[in-house]
This record gives C-alpha cells, sequence and structure tokens, in this order.
C-alpha cells in the first residue's frame, strides 16, 4: 500500500490491497506535509525525522477506491492492529510510514 504525493495532483492512494507493506512515495521537490494537506482527514499529519511521516488511518480509508468495502476494511483493520504490535501506530490512531523519494 503506498500513498503517492504529487504537486500538481491530489494524493493517491496505490496498491491498496496489499496489507503487508505500507508506505509515502512522494513526488515532490517540497515539503512532503504541504502536499499531503489537500488530502481529506489530513489535520494530524505529522513528520518523524526526515524519513518518516505520521499518517491518520483515517486519510488512507479515505483515498481508498474500497473504503466502502467490508472485506477491505477488515483486511485495513487487521493490518493497522498488526502494526500497533511494533509500535508503528500512535495514540492518535496514525500510521508510521516510510517516506520513497518517487524515482525519476
Amino acid at each position: 500500500m503506498e500513498i503517492h504525493v504529487f504537486a500538481d495532483a491530489a494524493p493517491q492512494l496505490k496498491d491498496e490491497s496489499n496489507f503487508k507493506s505500507f508506505k509515502v512515495v512522494s513526488h515532490l521537490s517540497g515539503d512532503l506535509l504541504e502536499g499531503l494537506a489537500s488530502a481529506p482527514s489530513s489535520a494530524s499529519l505529522a513528520m518523524d525525522g526526515e524519513d518518516y511521516v505520521w499518517i491518520p488511518d483515517g486519510l488512507v480509508v479515505a483515498l481508498s477506491q474500497q473504503g466502502d468495502d467490508p472485506e477491505w476494511m477488515r483486511q485495513f483493520e487487521a493490518m493497522v492492529a498488526k502494526a500497533k504490535q511494533y509500535g508503528w501506530i500512535d495514540n492518535q490512531s496514525r500510521i508510521r510510514a516510510h517516506v520513497e523519494k518517487a524515482s525519476a
């Protein structure tokens, strides 16, 4: 599961049925949080150093084309529960995501 962030378009959730991986792919030359700010449920975004960002779980659901599918939600909630065991979910229900720069 990847959230792609663009300078000239809204963020997009790709590979959204892959519940074993979660990252943010930045297509920006500038500030990642600024690029994500236009997304729904983005109010509690926060960088964690330079290589990680805390993403609200509601943002992932809002970006998903399958957010209203009960089976997708079940699998997403299971992914979040598993991530919580490793400390990748904070007390604001945000998921810690590695940030990668998109290849040119």
